[in-house]
């Protein structure tokens, strides 16, 4: 192949290349406005219309087929396309408006599609008798950038940044307001949140507002509030959303006292509500979800409504006392007239009569609890005219006589256990043992109170596991309080001596071991892994360790010193 061959053979390849990526763009210098201000910026156009009649026009050049839709078709009354589709080249767009005999302006977005590129045309139309600006809506790229506002009047005005705004949306213009051309500069987008700005402006003709959008990184809408908290009364609010998607809403099956409202002015951007008059005692509320399916955009507008009446509001709705009892102070919030009850009956709270008592707060008493159970009353705070109640829940628990614990556990050969009072005063209990084998073996002060010991008789080899109750009293209270005492059957069981003065049990194998360990110095403990124990004095001691084992018990690591009794591993 010739060194010309080639050179054709690749230019016609890198011209194919080309020539598949898609594109379109609006023909700059080619806007054929009429009555229409029209002003491009970063490839998109926006048209802006006086409250007339009226057309512009635009050439569109795209390298293959394309297609213009509205971004949906809450508009389509009042605003049309002289064309939607058309393939590769230069055709020119038309867009028509109707007179907007309204009072609130409208807008609506048209979207070029060719491929994956697109391009928008924003349409706004004026009020009628409005301060007239050349656009309303301003959309600026995460990364910032600069836009410009031609304000048309024959009046002077001024013009304010909302104080949200101000951090990021800066006036390039002079001070004095010399030109109608305002221009302004918008910071880059640092954050994942959309955001939204507003700057005013005034004039003796009225005010107009430009609302400034700034994208994030992600597709996303913004809706003009997320919270309305409306008044008892009928009436009508606003929802504008911001998206270059597709949105519907949703108002949840059940309520029937919010609607969306029609009106000839239907724009793509804002939702009109109302609500009917609440005529009951309380708030309501309810959810709007503005949601984008494709994207998976969700936004929810909460609605609050007033009651109708006022109503009564208490600080807290419960109170809980320990068994000493107190005064209980209550604030309560109402234009009402109260009348106070305590329900059910009871005599161990009081109100109070004394000076200290205000419109707005009321005090009680409640009496020391002498039984041995919790007990509560309802306080009833009405007013009978509106047959409107509202209640606080009193709850005191009782004082304790024992220290809370589990059931003493006692090995079958015989052992000694404890349990613990709350007050220090030993006079002031009595115990009531009814089963012989168990008997009170001595008392001594604990942090607290006063620890009792008890002594426990060793059952025969043989004999099965048996329990015990002992009875408390406490001289304030007719009632008693229990403890159980449980006594095992007598488990297998090896001893061995020693002469260390510091020694450790030896390992026993199996989980869960259950047992008890006899020093030989008429001390004792509970059975554990490891356990330690250190004798005062030197000399031989026997020491006897019982398991819970149905079969065998397989020592390990034992020490020096220690002589186990074989006869016993035996049995």
């Amino acid at each position: 192949m010739s060194k010309f061959r080639r050179l054709v053979f690749f230019s016609t390849f890198i011209l194919l290349l080309t020539g598949c990526r898609p594109d379109i763009e609006f023909v700059e210098g080619s806007f054929r406005s009429g009555p229409a201000d029209v002003t491009a910026s970063g490839g998109n156009i926006s048209m802006i219309f006086s409250s007339g009649a009226g057309s512009a026009s635009v050439d569109l050049k795209a390298s293959g087929k394309w297609s213009a839709t509205f971004v949906n078709d809450r508009a389509g009354d009042w605003c049309s396309l002289s064309t939607s589709s058309g393939k590769r080249g230069t055709a020119t767009i038309t867009v028509s408006v109707t007179e907007n005999k309204e009072y609130d302006d409208r807008s609506a977005s048209i979207n070029f599609v060719c491929g994956d590129v697109k391009r928008t045309i924003v349409v706004t139309q004026k009020k009628k008798d409005a301060l007239l600006l050349t656009s309303t809506r301003q959309d600026v790229v995460k990364e910032g950038g600069r836009f410009t506002v031609e304000v048309k009047a024959n009046v002077s005005f001024t013009y304010e940044i909302a104080e949200s705004a101000k951090s990021w949306i800066k006036s390039v213009g002079t001070k004095g307001l010399t030109t109608s051309t305002m221009t302004f500069d918008v910071a880059a987008n640092d954050s994942f949140n959309k955001r939204e700005g507003e700057i005013t402006f005034t004039s003796t003709a009225g005010s107009e507002v430009v609302k400034v959008y700034q994208e994030c990184d992600t597709p996303a809408m913004i809706v003009s509030s997320d919270h309305y908290e409306l008044p008892a009364e009928s009436g009508q609010f606003d929802v504008q959303v911001r998206s270059n998607v597709d949105v519907t809403f949703e108002i949840p099956s059940d309520c029937d006292w919010l609607r969306e409202t029609k009106t000839k002015s239907m724009s793509t951007n804002n939702f009109h509500f109302s609500v009917e008059e609440n005529e009951s005692f309380d708030d309501r509320t309810a959810s709007i979800l503005f949601k984008c399916a494709e994207w998976k955009l969700e936004e929810t507008v909460v609605v609050t409504q007033s009651a109708a009446t006022p109503v009564i509001i208490i600080g807290n709705s419960q109170y809980e006392f320990a068994s000493e009892g107190g005064n209980l102070s209550i604030e309560v919030t109402s234009n009402l007239t109260l009348d106070i009850t305590i329900e059910p009956e009871c005599d161990w709270i009081d109100l109070v009569e004394t000076k200290a008592i205000t419109e707005r707060t009321y005090l009680f008493s409640v009496g020391k609890n002498h039984s041995r159970h919790d007990r509560n009353a309802w306080i009833v705070f009405r007013n009978d005219k509106l047959n409107h109640i509202d209640t606080v829940y009193v709850s005191q628990s009782f004082q304790p006589i024992l220290v809370p614990c589990d059931t003493l556990k006692t090995s079958g050969r015989g052992w000694t256990v404890s349990f613990e009072t709350v007050n220090p005063t030993p006079d002031d209990y009595r115990l009531s043992i009814a089963d012989r084998w168990v008997s009170q073996a001595g008392q001594e002060r604990s942090a607290k109170g006063i620890r009792f010991f008890i002594s426990v008789a060793a059952l025969k080899q043989h004999d099965k596991a048996r329990n015990a109750q002992i009875l408390v009293y406490y001289k304030d209270f007719a009632e008693p309080d229990t403890v159980w005492v449980h006594q095992y059957e007598q488990f297998p069981a090896f001893s061995y001596t020693t002469t260390a003065r510091n020694i450790t049990v030896p390992a026993v194998q199996g989980e869960n071991q259950l047992g008890f360990v006899y020093w030989g110095d008429e001390t004792q403990e509970y059975w554990q892994e490891g356990l330690t124990h250190t004798y005062k004095k030197s000399g031989v001691h026997t020491v006897t360790i019982e398991i819970r084992s149905k079969k065998h018990v397989p020592i390990t690591g034992l020490e020096d010193g220690m002589t186990i009794n074989l006869r016993e591993l035996r049995k």
